[in-house]
């Protein structure tokens, strides 16, 4: 039911890509979201990580540390998931482009009978042999 639109009739390929687009960025808006989020958090943490330990309470600066790498893990992994759906967004594009030129081509080969069949090649050529004598002289 997804390839449906509310009319009950097939998708184009064109409104797929838009709403895969769409979807795509609305995903990495949320994790540049996100991933803010935990850029603040970090901060947050490290200030809390300097003050216990002027405080001498190395327990809870221990607990700390493995949250802030924790942290800088999911990062990571955040980062890396914004790069893989920018990358797919691209692809999307590439797809899109592909099949307008595939559309364009069909055309071109629907056209390219009717106009064979509009020219007269001996005519075609007489007039060309015409042209290049006068362009001789």
């Amino acid at each position: 039911m997804g390839n449906l639109n509310p009319f009950g009739e097939k998708k184009t390929v064109k409104q797929i890509i838009r709403e895969q687009k769409y979807d795509n960025k609305r995903s990495i808006r949320q994790l540049e979201r996100e991933l803010n989020k935990i850029k603040r958090e970090e901060k947050k943490n490290q200030i809390e990580m300097k003050r216990l330990a002027k405080q001498g309470q190395n327990q809870s600066v221990r607990v700390l540390a493995k949250d802030i790498v924790r942290m800088r893990q999911t990062q990571a992994n955040f980062i890396k998931m914004k790069c893989e759906l920018t990358s797919l967004s691209h692809q999307l594009d590439t797809v899109q482009a592909n099949k307008q030129l595939m559309d364009a081509m069909k055309n071109i080969s629907n056209i390219m009978p009717m106009i064979n069949n509009q020219i007269k090649l001996p005519e075609l050529q007489t007039v060309i042999r015409k042209f290049d004598e006068e362009h001789m002289k």
